[in-house]
């Protein structure tokens, strides 16, 4: 392709993200989604767990899809109801290469459901179940998470959840978010953080202000875990005061190993600055700044936007080798009409 169609493609996709807001709060007034019907699906596997319920792998006229089942019981227990709303319509709303999209929706009595690009390999984090991931496959996968956090960022959203097992891993590496639970429209935030993980900014724990800086923080965090194969201040498995203090207090550390690059281990440090202002993606920077650090050097961004290829996978790495089997009729025999819900007017908008 000749450099000037090259320039030509990039330029478009900088152009929509310049007017990625408004784009998407178009795409939230129109609040369009298909509707189908997930009793004509056939169920092939449960692939994972939500908060809300099972996560399966479903075929139809063969076609892949993954389908979130969202218990109406969780959601109300938790109080949940907006939050389950406006994820669905966000992701109907956002068209970018490295957002998953959102295919359909259905509801029935018990559940709400949505139903999504399905990724064989999987999700980062059962990539790191085979221990640490070669820096060279990791900046692949990390520069396609800064891109979909521009995509966000442009959009007024801060993310607040940026973890391995909402990066899903696609054919040919292609790498996509999920998991729009935790976000928040603005980029100047106040009040409580609601929830504690080992990839929550220190700004959060402390409950400050904060901006979407805390994204990327929590873009450090995952590198870490990528190249290193742990994380940097302690796991779930820590006590929650154990775990804040470690994030707020402590020093990074772990970076004395040989088997990073200079430029690896730096951009960690510069993300994982505890004070937001100094920190790379900061106030005082943005996300060019990130897109041009020497560990990005190799990137060639219109192959990383536009490329069919972004690495090798290998077929001991798909999902589906990792699934639990269930019956092909499973969501048509669990279904039963929403008209049974009694309730059903408080996610009438899903």
């Amino acid at each position: 392709m000749c450099d000037a169609r090259i320039q030509r493609k990039l330029k478009d996709y900088r152009d929509q993200l310049d007017h990625a807001k408004q784009i998407f709060e178009h795409g939230l007034s129109k609040n369009e989604c298909l509707e189908l019907d997930v009793r004509n699906l056939d169920t092939l596997g449960v692939i994972g767990e939500g908060v809300f319920g099972e996560i399966y792998r479903v075929e139809d006229q063969g076609s892949f899809y993954a389908v979130k089942k969202h218990a109406k019981r969780r959601i109300r227990e938790r109080k949940s109801q907006a939050i389950v709303i406006r994820e669905r319509k966000w992701l109907c709303a956002m068209n970018n290469p490295f957002v998953v999209k959102c295919l359909s929706k259905f509801k029935d009595a018990d559940n709400v459901y949505l139903i999504m690009q399905y990724a064989p390999y999987g999700d980062v984090k059962s990539m790191l179940s085979r221990g640490a991931i070669p820096e060279e496959r990791a900046v692949k996968i990390a520069i396609q998470a800064v891109l979909a956090l521009e995509f966000l960022h442009a959009m007024d959203i801060t993310l607040r959840n940026l973890e391995p097992r909402n990066l899903l891993v696609f054919s040919r590496g292609r790498v996509k978010l999920s998991d729009f639970g935790a976000a928040i429209i603005g980029s100047s935030i106040s009040g409580k953080n609601f929830r504690s993980t080992p990839y929550t900014a220190p700004e959060m724990l402390k409950e400050r202000p904060y901006t979407n800086a805390v994204d990327w923080w929590s873009m450090g965090v995952v590198i870490y875990e990528m190249l290193l194969a742990k994380l940097p201040f302690g796991g779930e498995q820590d006590h929650k005061d154990v775990l804040q203090r470690r994030i707020t207090s402590d020093p990074l550390s772990g970076l004395g190993t040989d088997a990073l690059s200079f430029s690896a281990k730096l951009v960690i440090q510069q993300f994982l600055e505890k004070e937001p202002v100094k920190r790379l993606g900061g106030p005082r920077t943005n996300v060019d700044d990130i897109k041009n650090h020497p560990w990005f050097s190799n990137v060639n961004y219109y192959d990383v936007i536009f490329g069919l290829n972004q690495f090798a996978l290998q077929d001991s790495e798909l999902a589906a080798n990792r699934e639990t089997k269930c019956a092909r009729d499973l969501l048509r025999t669990l279904s039963k009409p929403e008209e049974r819900d009694p309730l059903r007017d408080d996610l009438k908008d899903f």
